[in-house]
């Protein structure tokens, strides 16, 4: 690159090394075919709708051409689609543009699919010698891990706000849902492994069933997901999911018909491909940079996040109707205990309803009461003396009550400030509140910092004589601390005090504080470290 840049200054001269370094810059920004632009995008979809069609027509030629190897060649094709998915999947988890836990058990379902599907064709294969209930049961249960992977990263990953506890209760869940499927298949095979046609429409239904309860519950977390990491995979895992549904509707409807030829046996056989092509399709396309998203609407989120175990209850219900011989006991056994297992859950939810409720109560009480104290002194501040003094005027009114305010000042605390730092002006601060509060001893006395240097103390159902000795009390407290102040009075801090006092038939409580003010505003008129009245 710089013997380039070297040829193309020997040549051009500066000029054509920055037209050079432009053209480069362009390409290098061209190149990361992940950033695609809706024109881009428009012109892929032709070419993933070829490849989507062009496996089943294939298979629909072959089944033609030659029915007696068109099952075959449908098994071996739809085992090569999924393993092609399975491996998209693992492309994708590399360039990181999903939830990266949700798409390793996506894999891990496609693994399991594959596995079933496997196994179903190695039977076809050797019919002769594998054609017995326990290899077809084999399938089946592996079918069953593909479903519970399904259910588990729907119901329980990525919510935050599910516990671990929950968590494991949706996993019995789970295993209840997969064992009565399990189960539901063994009711219905015969000794051979084989299934008639009443029985075979049973498990088509309770297949259409669960595709069904997959496609709602992944609906429902494409529609509330809160990031966009999670809502790419839902949207791109629900389309698949259903288009699997319909696919496996038309299948099972062609299979379960008694007058369907052997090649629209095949045919419907060829549909199981789609799913999976589009699987590869939908994550190819979604492979550009994420976006963010708005806030789902929290009734949405709410509904999301509790359709999980309701959505596995009810698939179990449904896998429950055919059961009615071998194992129709058993089946009552799994439903009664997978209702008792849902009202656990029920349970754990009110638990962590009322919980969380409790402790938003703690919290706002908390908050409360630090948004009414004062940060610097550590007592009650403006916005409580504003409510207090409220709750008390109401009250002094209503029982024909005395009351006093005490409006107390500091006396020259900025030059304290000035002299000793703001730092020890503070603490002078909390010290003389100290004092405050520990002189006062009538349990109705409220104080409370109003601003500044300035404390503010009410006085409800005291006589006049008793709140004099309080504004006594108080400014002998402060003196008598001997705090130093070398700009004070007296070398020391001291207060001075306004008293405002009457028996009211109604307040205005700006009056009333404008009259304790003029009241300190007197004593400190007549020499600081005292108090004076304004009473009425």
């Amino acid at each position: 690159m710089v013997y380039i840049q070297t040829v193309f200054k020997a040549i051009l001269g500066d000029l054509g090394v920055r037209h050079y370094q432009v053209a480069m810059t362009k390409l290098t920004k061209m190149r990361p075919r992940a950033n695609l632009t809706p024109g881009s995008r428009v012109r892929q979809w032709p070419m993933y709708g070829v490849a989507i069609w062009t496996l089943p027509a294939a298979q629909w030629l072959g089944a033609y051409g030659s029915p007696q190897y068109g099952e075959i060649l449908a098994y071996y094709l739809t085992l090569l689609t999924v393993a092609a998915a399975s491996l998209m999947a693992v492309w994708t988890l590399r360039v990181g543009r999903y939830s990266r836990g949700a798409l390793i058990c996506l894999e891990l379902a496609l693994a399991f699919w594959a596995l079933g599907l496997l196994a179903g064709t190695v039977q076809i294969s050797f019919v002769e010698s594998s054609a017995n209930t326990s290899h077809t049961l084999y399938c089946y249960l592996l079918y069953t891990i593909w479903v519970l992977l399904l259910f588990y990263i729907v119901s329980t990953y990525g919510d935050s706000r599910v516990s671990f506890s929950q968590k494991l209760v949706d996993a019995v869940l789970m295993f209840l849902l997969a064992f009565m499927y399990y189960v539901g298949s063994d009711n219905l095979l015969d000794l051979h492994g084989e299934l008639s046609a009443s029985r075979d429409r049973s498990m088509s239904f309770a297949d259409d069933m669960l595709n069904g309860f997959l496609c709602l519950a992944y609906a429902a977390r494409m529609i509330t997901a809160v990031s966009a990491q999670e809502k790419r995979f839902f949207k791109v895992v629900f389309n698949f999911l259903l288009i699997y549904a319909v696919c496996e509707a038309l299948r099972n409807s062609i299979h379960s018909s008694d007058h369907a030829a052997q090649t629209m046996q095949i045919v419907g056989q060829s549909l199981a491909t789609i799913p999976f092509t589009s699987l590869m399709c939908m994550l190819h396309a979604n492979r550009a940079p994420l976006s963010a998203l708005p806030d789902p609407s929290p009734f949405l989120r709410r509904i999301s996040s509790s359709i999980g175990p309701a959505v596995l209850l009810a698939a179990i219900f449904a896998l429950s109707v055919g059961m009615t011989e071998r194992h129709g006991v058993l089946s009552i056994w799994v439903v009664a205990i997978a209702i008792a297992v849902y009202i656990v859950r029920t349970i754990q939810i009110q638990y962590g309803y009322v919980k969380t409720k409790d402790e938003l109560a703690e919290a706002i009480d908390a908050l409360e009461r630090v948004s009414l104290t004062d940060a610097t002194t550590h007592i009650p501040n403006r916005r409580a003396f504003d409510r207090t003094f409220e709750d008390l005027s109401a009250s002094v009114v209503r029982d024909d009550k005395d009351l006093g305010v005490l409006m107390i000042d500091i006396d020259y605390f900025k030059r304290y400030n000035d002299h000793y730092g703001h730092q020890a002006g503070d603490e002078c601060l909390r010290t003389v509140a100290r004092l405050l509060a520990g002189a006062l001893h009538a349990q109705s006395a409220f104080l409370a910092r109003y601003g500044g240097e300035e404390f503010v103390v009410l006085l409800p159902g005291m006589s006049e004589e008793g709140v004099g000795l309080v504004a006594q009390d108080l400014n002998q407290a402060v003196a008598e601390a001997q705090l130093p102040h070398a700009e004070g009075v007296a070398g020391r801090v001291t207060v001075s005090i306004g008293v405002a006092y009457r028996r009211p038939c109604e307040i205005c409580r700006d009056l009333w504080l404008r009259r304790a003010d003029e009241a300190l505003y007197v004593a400190k008129q007549v020499g600081r470290n005292g108090f004076a009245w304004q009473a009425e």
